[in-house]
């Protein structure tokens, strides 16, 4: 399942995990603690929302780049 930050677009694949922030693969996302923050922007967790809709394609093409935000281009409600 992926995990969106509300906030910057970062994605969080529990199937890939984030090993060098020592989050395995397959690390479920509610198993992580509630102090977890997104790497890109520091959100708390709670800003998080889950969504299958999302592909990696489609972060590199709205996330945060040079300081300018682009919209998103995805409709997860």
């Amino acid at each position: 399942m992926k995990f969106i930050c509300t906030l910057c677009n970062y994605i969080l694949e529990e199937a890939q995990g984030l090993p060098e922030a020592g989050i395995e693969p397959g690390t479920k996302f509610d198993s992580l603690p509630d102090s977890w923050h997104c790497p890109d922007c520091a959100a708390a967790k709670e800003y998080f929302q889950s969504c299958s809709c999302v592909s990696l394609p489609v972060y590199e093409a709205t996330k945060v780049a040079t300081g300018t935000k682009v919209a998103p281009a995805h409709t997860c409600k």
